[in-house]
């Protein structure tokens, strides 16, 4: 199949995806399971998984608006609605360009988002829903293609949605207390949509690594607990002890499947590719490639900083506070057209910071 003839095909798709969305029930992108881990042969880049994740995290944002407007928090709704479009599609928006699948995606998301603030026609909405989250799969087949057909990529995306999942939850509880509402029901998010992926290969990892297996499910059933829906639990578990469950998932799933060992980092290391992918950034941003150059500032944060916000927020929360706001201020920057000399400033600031941030590490 030639080239063009492969976008035409994958246009098709998509509308069609689209098409069926209010008359069919949604399922798990590539939901045809490898039956043997084997077939973990494809080559993947940093790049792959992070765009995927990014769609992963989307339909986290969708998981958990839907039952915040049925149970008529309009606010909410909208706002978790609104993150998809705000903040992640620009990190998958240049490539699906290349595929001619930004549209259909973008459409999707906005004319759910135009619903989920007010209140309305509960099947209408829902079905917006919907067809926003079968959007997501879509262009996720879209861009990733025979990936999500392997296992291993599979898990890493696992992993990134559980890490966020980390970082979240983090900034949610702090003291034994539930301090930030919002970032409590994005770890909630994240952690469906993992826990939904991890369904789509579990039969697969039972069969070959049950013991692995075992602990995972272990481990899930205790977080459905931590994450019984939208409206935390009147107790809340402590960041530690949500961590130390989230760290035997993502190792158990690195065990067996055979993933990169990235828990070695130092945060040295991960302090430094930071301070890379801004000026990387940075120098994308002036050379005109605003796609390139807001995904690399948003990698800085997700795949970058996130690491290490857990551990953080018992050292120094108000800094963790302050690079999350810059971190937004510059991806923000990058996508509104600010003048480069205000970036610069702002990537000196962050830097600054990132010199507290490994001071507090020694």
């Amino acid at each position: 199949m030639s080239y063009f003839a492969s976008l035409r095909w994958v246009a098709l798709a998509l509308m069609l995806a689209l098409a069926l969305a209010a008359c069919t029930s949604n399922t798990p992108v590539a939901t045809s399971v490898p039956p043997t881990s084997a077939l973990s042969s494809l080559t993947f880049t940093e790049e792959d998984i992070n765009r995927v994740t990014a769609l992963a995290h989307m339909k986290g944002h969708l998981r958990a608006s839907l039952p915040l407007w049925e149970a008529g928090n309009y606010t909410l709704a909208s706002t978790h609605s609104g993150h998809p479009t705000a903040e992640l599609f620009p990190i998958v928006e240049d490539e699906l360009k290349q595929k001619q699948a930004d549209v259909a995606l973008k459409n999707a998301l906005s004319a759910y988002n135009a619903l989920a603030g007010t209140a309305g026609d509960a099947a209408k909405v829902k079905a917006a829903n919907q067809a926003a989250l079968d959007a997501v799969d879509a262009a996720t087949q879209a861009l990733a293609g025979p990936l999500m057909n392997d296992i291993k990529f599979r898990g890493e995306v696992i992993r990134g949605l559980l890490g966020g999942v980390e970082g979240e939850y983090g900034e949610a509880v702090r003291d034994g207390k539930l301090v930030e509402l919002i970032e409590y029901q994005d770890a909630f998010g994240f952690f469906t949509v993992a826990r939904e992926y991890y369904q789509t290969i579990q039969a697969t990892v039972e069969a070959e690594h049950p013991n692995e297996h075992a602990e995972i499910m272990a481990q899930f059933a205790k977080l459905e607990a931590t994450f019984p829906g939208v409206t935390p639990p009147a107790q809340v578990a402590a960041p530690d002890e949500v961590n130390a469950q989230l760290d035997i998932i993502m190792n158990a799933l690195g065990k067996a499947l055979g993933l990169s060992t990235e828990t070695m980092k130092s945060p040295a290391m991960i302090v430094t590719e930071i301070r890379e992918k801004v000026e990387q950034s940075l120098k994308a941003y002036q050379d005109g490639k605003t796609d390139e150059a807001y995904e690399l500032a948003a990698s800085a944060y997700l795949n970058g900083f996130e690491q290490l916000e857990a551990d953080l927020l018992k050292k120094d929360t108000a800094l963790v506070e302050t690079l999350e706001v810059q971190f937004k201020d510059l991806r923000d920057g990058i996508k509104s057209g600010k003048p480069l000399a205000e970036l610069e400033t702002l990537a000196a600031q962050i830097n600054a910071n990132l010199d507290k941030v490994e001071s507090l590490h020694h």
